[in-house]
């Protein structure tokens, strides 16, 4: 297994909204692996800059639980920024054998005005 990835998506010109995972540590005796899953917001550049203090919500997908953050100024972005929007920590239980397959997805409620 690979001890860390990522996915992105872009959407509209200058912007992605990236997920990276890493696998922080194993336990071979309790068959489980620790897991942080992080949501970034990605500036393209120094011409994509959102200015935003409204609240907004992001959702993180992990092994089919839904964890949840809302607050203000997450769509507000700097130029050229890799934003840290939300980091979740979880433990996650391995089939007998020792292998998983952890569905991870996001979902982030920008709806700004660029």
């Amino acid at each position: 297994m690979a001890s860390s990835g990522y996915f992105q998506n872009a959407f509209r010109s200058g912007y992605t909204l990236r997920v990276e995972w890493t696998i922080n540590s194993q336990s071979i005796d309790n068959n489980t692996s620790s897991v942080t899953v992080t949501a970034y917001l990605v500036s393209g550049g120094s011409s994509y800059v959102i200015n935003s203090s409204a609240t907004k919500e992001v959702r993180l997908y992990i092994n089919g639980t839904t964890y949840t953050k809302s607050a203000g100024g997450l769509a507000s972005i700097s130029g050229g920024q890799k934003k840290s929007l939300f980091s979740k920590t979880v433990t996650i239980t391995h089939t007998a054998d020792g292998s998983k397959i952890i569905p991870i997805a996001c979902e982030f409620d920008i709806e700004v005005t660029l």
